[in-house]
């Protein structure tokens, strides 16, 4: 038994390589398959670097509107006979904790997560999970707290996060009963959906790193699901993103209520502060005080000292 993670991409440059550091020093290079729509050099690059480590690379010109499918198709592909499927966004990166902790006080602080990680921790992690055709959920996820100017480097600099009430988990599966994934994977479908499996996977999530990389990220994915085009004027984009807010939910809702935010600002209205970005995601609900948590800056320091995949 294994892990494989899949990861759906697009120029995250800012993350990229620290991402795949502390993934592939946790579960092998092997076991990462990504689906990459980018066109930035800097990040084929990066992948260079690692590919020599058994890192699965596959490009995609697909927009957002049909990844789904497409990256359901890449999993089944990549899925193997025996191992636990978890599709990831760039900003997100793994932990867990131990089943002793699971309950009412895992929201009362994320102190847990602090603990260095090892290959056998999560190999006996995911042993313990029984295989019944269900979904699986994660029991916890964390949010960065962001900065209002860029950080070049968020999974080393930013260390304060909020912990977050689950109300769309993170779900996985076990490759026997896989059937889709949905865009962020809080859904999908397996052989048995009927309820879930909660188990001590954790999430932290570098959702908000700065103001300025809020509003590049959110102005790339509307414009990949076509909502505007990269010639819009600011009134044109406020004009169709407000009509398409207006119908209620739909794909990235809350990228537009952010993006509109920042159009009405350059239109005159009020300043968006960094404060503001969380709350603009309908999921965020915190559960406890904002606390420091160095987990990923101290596994990813830990893998820079130890030259682990110099070669």
């Amino acid at each position: 038994m294994c892990l494989k993670l899949f990861l759906m991409t697009r120029n995250e440059i800012e993350l990229i390589e620290d991402w795949l550091k502390y993934h592939g020093f946790l579960f092998g290079f092997e076991n990462i398959c990504i689906l990459d729509g980018s066109d930035d050099q800097r990040v084929f690059d990066i992948y260079n670097k690692y590919k020599t480590f058994g890192l699965h690379v596959k490009i995609s010109s697909t927009g957002l509107n049909g990844l789904a499918e497409e990256l359901t198709l890449l999993m089944h592909e990549e899925k193997g006979l025996n191992n636990f499927l978890i599709k990831l966004d760039t900003d997100e990166f793994l932990a867990y904790t131990l089943p002793a902790t699971l309950g009412d006080e895992i929201i009362q602080g994320n102190s847990f997560l602090n603990k260095f990680l090892s290959v056998s921790n999560f190999s006996e992690f995911f042993e313990t999970l029984p295989i019944t055709g269900q979904r699986y959920q994660a029991s916890f996820m964390t949010w960065s707290i962001p900065k209002h100017s860029y950080v070049d480097n968020p999974a080393i600099e930013l260390i304060e996060f909020t912990p977050i009430q689950l109300i769309n988990f993170k779900v996985f599966f076990h490759s026997t009963s896989f059937l889709s994934v949905d865009l962020g994977a809080h859904v999908g479908e397996s052989t048995n959906n009927m309820g879930y499996i909660h188990t001590g996977l954790s999430v932290i999530h570098f959702h908000s790193t700065s103001l300025s990389d809020s509003i590049r990220r959110a102005r790339k994915v509307l414009i990949s699901h076509d909502y505007i085009d990269t010639l819009d004027s600011i009134e044109i984009q406020y004009e169709k993103l407000s009509e398409i807010q207006a119908r209620g939910a739909v794909n990235s809702f809350h990228k537009i209520s952010l993006y509109l935010l920042h159009l009405n600002e350059v239109l005159g209205g009020e300043s968006l502060r960094p404060e503001m970005l969380n709350f603009q995601h309908p999921w965020f609900r915190q559960s406890g005080p904002s606390s420091e948590m160095t987990l990923v800056r101290d596994t990813l320091n830990f893998i820079e000292q130890e030259g682990c995949f110099v070669k």
